[in-house]
């Protein structure tokens, strides 16, 4: 029999084996005494155990902000403890391929790029000195939004401003070559006279954002007038000369206010 305190998960026999995996770290005083079938015993000398606790520690686990958009860079903080040298890690939230490698330093950092959508569970696992401990996080994780923009062009001489309408989010701001135009905020439309490529950038309310396009087009002609070279004319004499005009589908001649437009 032993007196004396055993550390948690240590058993000893009856054969005199002391056994099992320690659960504690200490120092134990243990006394053995050993009695035969007769009645006589003997008592051992202290036998002193140290119990040392190499699993690595985590604290202050966490991701710098906690409440991001799909497919930020997001960065995970925590300080490790209890390890000399290298040690691996495991940093995972179950959906996308996790991220491991090897670290040196106390001060652990490392960046994750989101997928998915809503509540995730981030666990970092360190594993150093054959012990491994693990530490978990919650991030919210927002969805873009879905942006749609439209146009109802093209510019012509009977509409010289087309309209953007935009759709998908809560906040709009229409750009064109990177300069903002209108107001940005909930309105989602805005008057354009300018051929072009214009972008809207859509928010919703959680702040996460995306953009799309639209092209303008214009078909607004531009028209010229040719005046005839002849100028001068004689009083009851018959006269003629031809005004032409350019730029238009329909060339037409025309005394203003009057017009005329010869069939093609």
């Amino acid at each position: 029999m032993a007196s004396g305190s055993l550390p948690d998960g240590l058993s000893l026999s009856a054969t005199g084996v002391l056994s099992g995996i320690p659960t504690e770290r200490g120092s134990f005083t243990i006394t053995v005494r050993a009695t035969d079938a007769n009645g006589c015993s003997g008592v051992g000398a202290n036998y002193i155990l140290t119990i040392t606790d190499n699993t690595p520690t985590i604290t202050d686990f966490g991701a710098v902000n906690t409440s991001v958009c799909v497919g930020s860079l997001l960065t995970f903080t925590a300080t490790v403890g209890n390890v000399s040298g290298l040690y691996n890690y495991t940093l995972t939230n179950g959906i996308g391929t996790p991220i491991s490698g090897v670290k040196n330093s106390a001060a652990f950092s490392q960046n994750l790029t989101l997928a998915g959508s809503g509540t995730q569970s981030f666990t970092l696992t360190i594993n150093a000195n054959s012990q491994s401990t693990s530490a978990t996080t919650d991030v919210t994780v927002s969805s873009l939004p879905v942006p749609n923009l439209t146009n109802n062009g093209p510019i012509s001489c009977t509409l010289p401003a087309v309209t953007l309408t935009a759709s998908g989010g809560n906040s709009y701001t229409f750009t064109k070559s990177g300069e903002v135009i209108g107001t940005p905020g909930p309105t989602n439309t805005v008057d354009v006279s300018t051929a072009g490529t214009y972008t809207v950038r859509v928010a919703n309310v959680t702040g996460c954002v995306s953009t799309t396009t639209t092209t303008v087009t214009n078909i607004a002609a531009t028209v010229t007038v040719t005046n005839p070279a002849t100028r001068n004319g004689v009083v009851n004499v018959s006269f003629s000369q031809t005004f032409s005009a350019s730029g238009v589908h329909c060339p037409v001649v025309s005394v203003w206010p009057a017009v005329i437009c010869p069939t093609d």
